[in-house]
C-alpha cells in the first residue's frame, strides 16, 4: 500500500530541486536546497528499525553543516568584489560546501554509511536526484582551480579503491556514485552540456539496476550467489548492468566516458584523462568480480525469492545497456 506522505515528500523533493535550478539568486538556490533536505528526512526515518533513523540523523547533521558553510560563503561573497583578495578563498569554501552536499571525495565519508541504512527506493533518490541541485550550483559558478582537480582525482581514486573489499551492494553503489562524480566534474571542465548527457545515462543505468535489486530483495553479494536456480537468468541482467555502469564496451555506460575522454584530449588535458582512465580499471575489477561470482558460483543454500517477476519495462531499462555499441558507432560516424 502506497503511503500518501511518501508521495507528498517526494514531490517536495522534486520541487526543491526545481527551485534551485530555476532560481537567479543565492537565496532562492539556498531555499531550494533546504526544501530538498527537509523533505528527505521523513522518507529516511519513517521505516521500522534503528538503522534508518540513524541514517536520517547522520544525513541531517551533515547536510546542515554543509548548508551553514554554504550560507556563510554566500553572505561573504555578496559583500566582496571580484578583485578582493578574499574572494577566491571564499569561493573555495563555497565549492567545499557543495562537494560536501554531493559527497565528493574527500568529503565523502558520510555517504556509504547512510546508504547502508536506507531502502533501495531511497537509494535511487540519494544517488541520482539529490546530486542535481549541487551540480547546477557548481555549474553556474564554475571556475578552474586546484580544488577542482583535487576533488576529481580524489573521487576517482576513492570510488575505486574503497569499493574493492565491499560485499554490500548498497555500499558498492555508493562508492560507484563517488567514482562517477569524478567523471561528472570532468565533464564540467571540458564541455558543460556533456554533464547533462553523462548524468542522464548514469541515472538511467542506476535506476534500472536498483529497481531490479529491490524487486528481488538483493542486498549483498551472497544473495546473488545463493539465488534460486529458477531466477539465475536475472544474474545475467544484473551483471550486465554492473558492467555497463563500469563503462565496459559495448555497453551504454562506455559512451559518455568515451566522449569525456575525447573532449579532455581536445583540450590537451592529457594528465587528467590518463588518471580517469587508469582509475576506472579499479571499479571494473570489482564489477567483474561480482559478475563472475554471480554467474559461475553456486551456493548449496538457495535463498527463497518470493518477489514478483520483473515486467517488460524493467527488463527494457536494463537491456538498454546493450545499445551502447550502436549509439557509439552512430555518433562517431556523425562527428
Amino acid at each position: 500500500m502506497m503511503k500518501y506522505y511518501k508521495i507528498m515528500f517526494t514531490m517536495m523533493i522534486f520541487m526543491g530541486t526545481l527551485i534551485t535550478i530555476s532560481s537567479y539568486t543565492w537565496l532562492g538556490m539556498w531555499m531550494g536546497l533546504e526544501i530538498n533536505l527537509l523533505s528527505m528526512i521523513p522518507l529516511l526515518s519513517k521505516i521500522n528499525g534503528p538503522s534508518p533513523s540513524e541514517a536520517a540523523l547522520k544525513y541531517f547533521v551533515i547536510q546542515v553543516i554543509a548548508s551553514l558553510i554554504l550560507l556563510f560563503s554566500i553572505v561573504t561573497l555578496t559583500n566582496l568584489e571580484n578583485a578582493h583578495p578574499l574572494f577566491n578563498k571564499t569561493l573555495l569554501i563555497l565549492y567545499s560546501a557543495i562537494f560536501l552536499k554531493m559527497a565528493a571525495a574527500p568529503f565523502h565519508n558520510w555517504l556509504p554509511e547512510i546508504i547502508e541504512g536506507m531502502t533501495w527506493p531511497n537509494c535511487i533518490l540519494m544517488l541520482t536526484w539529490q546530486k542535481i541541485a549541487p551540480f547546477i550550483i557548481l555549474d553556474n559558478f564554475y571556475q578552474m582551480s586546484p580544488l577542482m582537480y583535487i576533488v576529481t582525482i580524489s573521487s576517482a581514486l576513492t570510488g575505486g579503491i574503497m569499493g574493492i573489499n565491499q560485499v554490500s551492494l548498497r555500499k558498492i553503489m555508493a562508492y560507484s556514485s563517488i567514482n562517477h562524480i569524478a567523471w561528472m566534474n570532468s565533464s564540467l571542465m571540458s564541455m558543460k552540456p556533456l554533464w547533462i548527457f553523462y548524468f542522464t545515462i548514469y541515472a538511467l543505468l542506476t535506476t534500472g539496476l536498483i529497481l531490479l535489486l529491490n524487486l528481488n530483495k538483493i542486498f549483498h553479494l551472497k544473495d546473488m550467489i545463493s539465488m534460486s536456480p529458477k531466477l539465475k537468468h536475472l544474474n545475467v541482467v544484473i551483471s550486465m548492468s554492473f558492467l555497463s555502469s563500469a563503462g565496459i564496451p559495448p555497453f551504454l555506460g562506455f559512451l559518455p566516458k568515451w566522449m569525456i575522454i575525447y573532449h579532455l584530449n581536445q583540450m590537451e588535458n592529457y594528465s587528467l584523462s590518463l588518471i580517469l582512465v587508469s582509475t576506472t580499471l579499479i571499479p571494473m575489477f570489482f564489477y567483474l568480480r561480482i559478475s563472475f561470482s554471480a554467474l559461475l558460483l553456486n551456493s548449496k543454500i538457495s535463498t527463497p525469492h518470493n518477489a514478483p517477476k520483473p515486467n517488460t519495462l524493467m527488463y527494457s531499462m536494463n537491456f538498454i545497456s546493450l545499445s551502447g555499441l550502436g549509439m557509439s558507432t552512430l555518433i562517431l560516424n556523425w562527428t
